[in-house]
């Protein structure tokens, strides 16, 4: 039997190899490009999450930063100061684990001071209400340390994320 001859019985055959050949390989290509898809998009959530939450961060430090360095009241007087509030973070808690950071416990822990600051304030402050405090002498003493403390954590948080992914 030569060649022709042995192509013509197996043809049937032989283009069903070729073509089950070409499903394998357009399957394990699909397989590959779907995991760069993935990997990709996993990066970018990442990039994203962390970009935001080093935001928030930043513009903690930066407001209590700027609070801090507020004069404080006169004399018989009151300084108010605006509560703080986080804005973005607030919905993207499931989503911290996708966070590129060193240590995620204390960036959390910087998340949740900026919660937890105008509770602790308000046992301080001379009057508070639902969008502010206010401070008399003593207490914006108190309150001054605070933000300073406050916003050191902040920056140090923030310096623990890695956004360039």
């Amino acid at each position: 039997m030569d060649w022709l001859g042995f192509i013509m019985q197996f043809q049937t055959a032989i283009v069903g190899l070729i073509g089950f050949s070409g499903v394998i390989a357009a399957q394990l290509l699909n397989g590959y490009l779907a995991r760069k898809r993935d990997e990709n998009l996993l990066a970018s959530k990442r990039r994203a999450t962390t970009e935001a939450v080093k935001a928030e961060l930043m513009n903690a430090a930066e407001y209590f930063r700027r609070t801090s360095g507020m004069d404080g009241p006169k004399a018989d007087e009151l300084a108010y100061r605006a509560r703080s509030r986080r804005t973005v973070t607030l919905s993207m808690m499931s989503e911290m684990g996708y966070v590129n950071t060193t240590s995620l416990t204390e960036v959390l822990s910087a998340l949740a001071a900026i919660d937890a600051i105008d509770g602790n304030l308000s046992f301080v402050a001379s009057d508070t209400n639902e969008t502010h405090l206010a401070f008399d002498t003593a207490g914006w003493t108190i309150a001054r340390r605070v933000f300073e403390k406050a916003a050191v954590q902040m920056e140090a948080a923030a310096r623990l994320l890695k956004v360039d992914l």
